[in-house]
């Protein structure tokens, strides 16, 4: 296979991974998140209506909301994903543009990571979340992760200087 096909398909499956974890992500966002609250928030259906208090509505939303605004800096790292394939296809990998887009998006996953970790902690202090601790993982996961970008987008802008000094001496 040449290079251009292999780049392509290379691409494709970046692509199609960032897709599928972009529909994952949006059916926690959707369908988990709010189920997964309520459950802790109000408590397990008893088969009987029951209305919740105030304080358990506080929760509901204080949690959604911030669940959900924490999801969006994941969707950007995926649009990042998105554009860097595309240098993968065009055979553009090794290029300051696609080590700035690594390192933005690390710095972009490590800031997240760490706000979401302070969350779980004030939402455990607060016993508004009984898998916080296990979120608390989650945290951990972005955090390495957020290294593995910085340094994915160190050595590839190192790679770009050198495969620009050797085209400048050609």
């Amino acid at each position: 296979m040449d290079r251009k096909k292999e780049n392509k398909l290379i691409a494709l499956c970046i692509r199609l991974s960032i897709i599928v974890i972009a529909l994952v992500g949006l059916a926690l966002c959707i369908f988990w998140y709010p189920f997964r609250i309520s459950f802790t928030a109000v408590g397990a259906p008893s088969g009987e209506r029951v209305d919740p208090t105030g304080a358990q509505l506080v929760e509901y939303w204080v949690q959604l909301i911030f669940f959900w605004l924490a999801s969006l800096p994941c969707f950007v790292i995926l649009v990042y994903g998105w554009l860097i394939s595309g240098n993968v296809r065009r055979d553009r990998v090794f290029t300051s543009d696609t080590a700035g887009k690594l390192k933005t998006a690390s710095k972009i996953l490590f800031i997240d990571s760490l706000i979401y970790l302070a969350a779980q902690l004030v939402f455990t202090l607060l016993r508004w979340n009984p898998l916080a601790p296990i979120l608390a993982v989650v945290c951990v996961i972005g955090l390495i992760l957020s290294f593995v970008l910085f340094l994915a987008g160190r050595y590839v802008g190192e790679a770009a200087k050198i495969k620009e000094e050797n085209e400048g001496s050609i």
